[in-house]
């Protein structure tokens, strides 16, 4: 590659030729996904579906090299950017901010399109630094490569800046199109040809990934989302797969990556499933026996901790609609039936975790 050489993809093709095998392969992405649902809507875990969003949102930070929890993510929603470790404290806005994405993605203002992706990137960025104007298209040749490296050792350079507008329109052609194309290979096909693009200064990975998620909800109706980010090849292999897309236009080989970390997306988040629910099974079964008497005022708590594993005694008051000296009572009682777990060390202002379901939801 020269100096400033910068790939120039072509269009997503309208069709494509798939092996016999990859069929195979993305009707066994769509069973997986199909189990999933099917145990979601059984469970009713009425806090599940967002923990995946959470899940898909700390992966997607820490993809990037940020050591975000999802403890800071909880931290940040219920009492702000202030009570996080300020080495995390950006990534856990991020985080934030990106879950506000794929939680709206039922909106009809979230079709894909040139316009969407923009906005995305500046709802992303919404209270953050950005190197451009957060939503602003790149104006500057980037590349990639090994830490410190420069253009001409780059790995790869995407297109010029003044390509983007047109490539990007394409790319929103190709997505409005009415092509005889299964929802998994549109998506496949998106997902690899935008984070060709690079479409931002910085944050275009995030962007993408976001995009992606919002898409897979929407294309595929899921009720229940499946994070995906987490089954990714690292970095350096998952460039190495893209790279044969933009060196040899090898899409079937690109799709049966994609697609193989889909089913293993699915089978993941069917065994997170079933791990909330044998935990709640057991913690159930322990309030059962120790809460005599308010049994069902300590099932309110429950069902809270399993929709907000950090809460506070005032919310723990309000969910068992007692007072506050009552909700602190049932809160040590759990806290000795190992629960719950005191956060903070503090005499006032006490956050509780319910330790095994954060560590559920953590990646």
């Amino acid at each position: 590659m020269d100096q400033a050489q910068t790939f120039e993809p072509r269009a997503v093709p309208s069709t494509l030729r798939l092996s016999r095998r990859i069929w195979d392969q993305l009707a066994a992405a769509e069973r997986a996904i199909g189990r999933v649902q099917g145990l979601a809507a059984s469970l009713a875990d009425a806090g599940a579906a967002e923990h995946a969003l959470f899940r898909e949102a700390i992966a997607s930070c820490r993809r990037d090299g940020s050591r975000v929890r999802v403890l800071d993510l909880f931290r940040f929603q219920l009492d702000g950017a202030e009570t996080v470790p300020i080495d995390r404290r950006g990534a856990a806005r991020l985080a934030h901010n990106m879950t506000r994405c794929l939680a709206g993605s039922a909106s009809a203002s979230l079709e894909y399109s040139t316009d969407t992706l923009r906005n995305t990137h500046r709802t992303l960025y919404d209270g953050l630094h950005c190197e451009q104007p957060p939503g602003s298209l790149r104006t500057e040749t980037i590349w990639i490569g090994p830490p410190g490296s420069t253009l001409a050792m780059a790995t790869y350079v995407p297109p010029r800046p003044s390509h983007l507008p047109s490539l990007l329109r394409d790319l929103e052609t190709f997505w409005r199109s009415d092509y005889a194309m299964p929802p998994l290979v549109r998506l496949a096909l998106l997902h690899c040809q935008l984070e060709c693009l690079h479409p931002f200064l910085s944050g275009s990975g995030y962007a993408v990934r976001t995009i992606l998620g919002v898409g897979m909800i929407r294309e595929l109706g899921l009720q229940h989302p499946i994070p995906l980010t987490p089954s990714l090849k690292p970095t350096t292999e998952h460039f190495r797969e893209q790279r044969r897309v933009w060196l040899g236009e090898d899409w079937e080989s690109w799709i049966d990556y994609w697609s193989q970390a889909v089913v293993t997306a699915a089978v993941r988040e069917h065994a997170t499933l079933l791990e909330r629910r044998l935990l709640w099974d057991r913690q159930r079964s322990s309030i059962e026996a120790e809460f005599k008497a308010t049994r069902s005022v300590a099932f309110k708590v429950l069902q809270l901790l399993f929709r907000t594993p950090y809460v506070s005694v005032d919310a723990v008051a309000q969910a068992a609609e007692r007072t506050y000296a009552n909700a602190n009572q049932l809160v040590k009682r759990m806290q000795a039936l190992g629960i719950v777990r005191e956060l903070t060390g503090k005499q006032r202002g006490r956050r509780y975790g319910h330790d095994d379901l954060l560590k559920l939801i953590d990646i």
